[in-house]
């Protein structure tokens, strides 16, 4: 590569903490002053997509009764995530509605009308439908060269489908993701880590797994082995300068931070996760 190329990182739905990501806000900061051009979207914040989130759990409200909600979002989240999984893997459309029967059932302990089940698959459909227009949208006004997601649990989902999106129609557009899920949910060497890197070995050009700063400019520069898929905290420990910590001061700059309550501010830098 004669240049750096541009960068866009993507927050994904669903985010739920209440502040900005303060991992990619960080990477965008570091990255900015090593001459890497890097812009951040945060989908989370489209109205479109607010309005699928909250008819999503207003469909739910209609049907589960208020003794049986409990946490309603809290536990709804789960029903919500494991339900865009379920809709980016299902090969039969009848066992896609028992599967999406069953986690409602199971987690608020009522039986599933098939008209709840069929409103919920629809609204669904819409989020996918919302988020590949959303996808093109941001691609045609930012023309990226790379695009990297920052992928958590409630994350995972719409990232798989907007790596697959983007790998068939973007071929052109290199693909990378990093974050916390490789923490909790897919801990490297992990049958499920490794389920999870065979599976997306095709649209997924190189993953970043703990601290990144560095290896992230170096692979953005050309400077990394284009045969090495997965880069860890180990090959990060091979580059060792001094980075000032005024380098790593999260940039919010992309963010609309007004619609956060709260804003976060660094005390260390690093991750304690290996």
């Amino acid at each position: 590569m004669n240049k750096s190329p541009k960068l866009l990182f993507v927050l994904l739905p669903f985010w739920t903490p209440l502040i900005p990501p303060m991992g990619i806000a960080t990477l965008k900061s570091y990255l900015e002053k090593t001459g890497v051009d890097s812009t951040i979207k945060d989908a989370n914040v489209d109205y479109t997509y607010r309005i699928i989130y909250d008819e999503y759990f207003q469909k739910l409200k209609e049907f589960v009764p208020e003794f049986n909600r409990g946490n309603f979002y809290s536990i709804g989240t789960d029903v919500f995530r494991n339900h865009l999984m379920a809709h980016i893997n299902y090969n039969n459309i009848d066992e896609y509605k028992k599967l999406v029967s069953v986690l409602v059932a199971k987690t608020y302990f009522i039986k599933s009308p098939e008209k709840l089940i069929d409103d919920l698959i629809k609204i669904v459909e819409n989020f996918y439908i919302w988020l590949s227009g959303y996808l093109d949208e941001i691609v045609s006004n930012e023309s990226p060269d790379v695009i990297g997601l920052s992928v958590y649990k409630d994350i995972l989902p719409a990232a798989i489908f907007s790596f697959k999106y983007i790998k068939n129609k973007y071929s052109e557009i290199k693909t990378i993701m990093g974050g916390s899920i490789f923490s909790e949910q897919l801990p490297v060497n992990s049958p499920d880590y490794n389920f999870f890197i065979e599976k997306t070995d095709k649209y997924i050009d190189a993953i970043f797994i703990g601290r990144s700063e560095i290896l992230i400019s170096k692979y953005l520069k050309g400077e990394l082995s284009n045969e090495k898929k997965v880069f860890i905290t180990n090959d990060y420990k091979q580059y060792t300068p001094d980075i000032n910590d005024l380098d790593l001061l999260p940039d919010y700059s992309d963010f609309s931070v007004k619609q956060y309550p709260f804003i976060g501010v660094l005390g260390s830098t690093g991750c304690f996760y290996n």
